[in-house]
């Protein structure tokens, strides 16, 4: 796994690093992933708001946007992010797909993960902790998964379902997160990932004891297993796989 890319060097997600989308970059990637192929392995690109710092934004020229889902302050930083308009959305979800298209396509990477964990971009959206809108971006389960799987369309159009992970984590702290109840809106999800894309590569799960990369209390009502029945015992199944992991990285 290729972790924390961001997906477009002009939109302000995370510390720039442009990976994905710096064109003069992908024939690079692709000598590495060449040699990794020859090894007989594989290599996924994780793509990556309110967890970037603000100050770095500012002193860009021109200065970029400090951006989220909602004008809620992140604890460790001092000013709040400016909400989304629904036109920036959009943008988004498109840089999503080309960023996954360059990666798969021109770089030679077999897959891309969407990383919907621990308070990054997709995340800010989906939970009711980040996301306190009224538009159909926010709300229930309906609106609040809205960005994350209209992403995952866009991403499996260009690249193919099976080309296509996400990593989710629904008891997670880490950067202000975890809803009240989290339960609905990630069965929400999973339910319509599963039947809407039944071959995506994998649904990877963070277990409850971590938080970021650290040891977290956590108790047995934390459990994962609703999210595995309905990934493996769908009234239709699901032939991707679901893979559980004790985070070790953000």
């Amino acid at each position: 796994m290729d972790d924390g890319v961001q997906i477009d060097p002009q939109l302000p997600i995370r510390i720039p690093s442009g990976l994905a989308m710096l064109v003069p970059k992908t024939e690079d990637h692709r000598q590495v992933i060449d040699a990794v192929h020859a090894e007989g392995s594989y290599v996924f690109l994780r793509e990556l708001g309110r967890a970037a710092d603000p100050g770095l934004f500012a002193k860009q020229d021109p200065p970029s946007p400090y951006l989220s889902a909602s004008p809620i302050t992140l604890t460790r930083n001092q000013v709040p992010p400016k909400a989304l308009t629904e036109a920036e959305i959009e943008v988004y979800i498109a840089a999503y797909a080309k960023a996954a298209s360059n990666a798969v396509n021109r770089a030679g990477f077999d897959g891309v993960e969407l990383h919907n964990a621990s308070g990054y971009f997709l995340n800010q959206l989906l939970q009711s902790v980040s996301n306190t809108r009224t538009d159909k971006w926010g709300g229930g389960e309906e609106s609040r998964t809205r960005f994350t799987r209209e992403v995952v369309g866009a991403v499996v159009d260009a690249v193919g379902e099976e080309r296509v992970g996400i990593r989710i984590s629904p008891w997670s702290t880490f950067q202000d997160m975890k809803m009240p109840n989290p339960r609905p809106t990630f069965a929400h999800l999973a339910t319509a990932l599963r039947d809407k894309h039944p071959n995506l590569a994998y649904l990877h799960l963070t277990e409850s004891r971590v938080a970021g990369n650290t040891d977290v209390p956590h108790t047995e009502d934390e459990s994962n297993d609703f999210l595995r029945e309905i990934w493996n015992g769908g009234e239709s199944g699901c032939s991707s796989q679901l893979v559980d992991i004790l985070a070790t990285q953000r």
